[in-house]
């Protein structure tokens, strides 16, 4: 299992497939060329051989870095993935902020988040469907 910092055309499909299964708006493989060829983008991935495990999106605001999207494969869940993708985010975003927001029912991920330094800062009320909030958090540099 490798943690890379760019991906391969042969990715594009196992990434998509990860997001839709678990984001409620779908992507196909034009959208993830297209942010391929946005250099603000940028992806770091875990992968064995032979598929794409996790994946995080992060996308350069100039200010700061935004976590764009961040996800694991459910069968590969609660082995330290998201922590794994957090610190190789940690290592390449050395000189400014990171902000990411999360929807407030997301548990898992706010207490991923919170473990690896992140604290919340604000609140986006009604942002999800369902009127959802939207948690903002930063891990500061």
């Amino acid at each position: 299992m490798n943690v890379l910092y760019s991906i391969v055309n042969k990715d594009y499909e196992d990434i998509v497939m990860i997001h839709n299964l678990y984001f409620d708006n779908k992507w196909n493989t034009k959208d993830i060329e297209t942010m391929c060829n946005i250099e603000n983008y940028s992806f770091v991935i875990i992968k064995t051989a032979k598929e794409v495990l996790a994946y995080a999106i992060l996308y350069d605001t100039l200010d700061s870095f935004d976590l764009f999207e961040i996800a694991v494969k459910v069968e590969y869940r609660n082995q330290g993935l998201g922590a794994k993708l957090l610190n190789a985010l940690f290592e390449k975003c050395t000189d400014r902020d990171i902000l990411l927001e999360v929807n407030e029912t997301n548990v898992k991920a706010l207490s991923l988040y919170e473990k690896n330094g992140f604290v919340r800062i604000s609140v986006r009320k009604n942002y999800y469907k369902d009127n959802k909030n939207a948690i903002i958090m930063v891990k500061k540099y």
